[in-house]
């Protein structure tokens, strides 16, 4: 950065660095563009909303909301401000959650509209919604994924700590520290392929919570096959990237399988973690 640089050049960087990644990785822009216009189709076109339904269509609008959150968390990520990226991915997380709770719920719905004004809608959402522990539940396990990087975030995103410069700062040949407001290229890299991979999860959940009401089915569901192609497609890249392009036949039948394993290990982890917390503070 040049010194006393404007805020405008700030905003145009964000503009010029998802340009550039879009175009230097097209694997992961064309994988990343169709998990949005999935998660857009499913609002826009086959979900039938009812006003009357408050629950549903209050999950119809956190869809939105963690839509409009998983964009942000992409291209800010991709542009270099991979801290606000965690920030991002953090709410449209919450929103996905909320939404699972809150569809068949008018009374979850209420409380989760009311919650800032009123003391016991926000008792009732709170007791209701409050992430980890109201997932525990199987019913609630294709969340896990996102529930393990939203433990993540909590950490990256929500909080003024180290590893918030992580690829921020450095030091010379003088040994003198110097700052960048862009991560390096190997942090964007590595934290895009996690941002892209969390919008196919927040798409496979709204398919989920949504499904009640979702109309034109088998068009959305040749729309989602091609979407779970694209997805297996870069997970078989980025996994070639990192074992020098040869990639073990049991990573490639773990990506080809989606499988859950390590993921519910630690979903279990992050809950015993969390059961000792309150148990402390007991």
């Amino acid at each position: 950065m040049k010194p006393f640089e404007n805020l405008q050049s700030f905003a145009s960087l964000i503009t010029q660095n998802v340009a550039a990644y879009m175009d230097a990785f097209p694997i992961e822009s064309q994988t990343a563009e169709s998990i949005h216009q999935g998660i857009a189709t499913l609002i826009y076109k086959h979900v039938r909303i009812d006003l009357e339904d408050i629950g549903f269509s209050t999950a119809v609008t956190l869809a939105f909301g963690a839509h409009s959150a998983w964009i942000n968390a992409f291209n800010m990520t991709v542009a270099g401000y991979v801290d606000s990226g965690w920030s991002e991915i953090r709410r449209a997380i919450e929103f996905t959650c909320y939404a699972s709770k809150v569809v068949n719920s008018e009374k979850r719905a209420k409380a989760w509209i009311r919650q800032r004004t009123d003391i016991e809608s926000r008792k009732t959402f709170s007791g209701s919604c409050h992430i980890p522990m109201a997932y525990v539940d199987d019913k609630y396990s294709y969340l896990r994924e996102l529930l393990v990087t939203y433990d993540m975030a909590n950490y990256y995103g929500a909080h003024g700590n180290l590893e918030t410069f992580a690829g921020k700062y450095r030091h010379n040949q003088d040994n003198e520290l110097l700052f960048s407001y862009q991560a390096d290229k190997s942090i964007i890299c590595l934290n895009a392929g996690g941002m892209i991979l969390n919008g196919y999860r927040i798409l496979q959940a709204f398919k989920r919570i949504l499904n009640s009401k979702l109309t034109e089915v088998k068009e959305f569901d040749t729309l989602m096959h091609y979407i779970d192609n694209t997805i297996i497609n870069l997970r078989i890249q980025l996994a070639k990237d990192n074992y020098n392009g040869v990639v073990p036949k049991h990573i490639v039948q773990f990506i080809l399988h989606d499988s859950k394993e390590e993921t519910n290990r630690m979903f279990n982890e992050m809950i015993e973690r969390e059961k000792n917390r309150k148990k402390k503070e007991e």
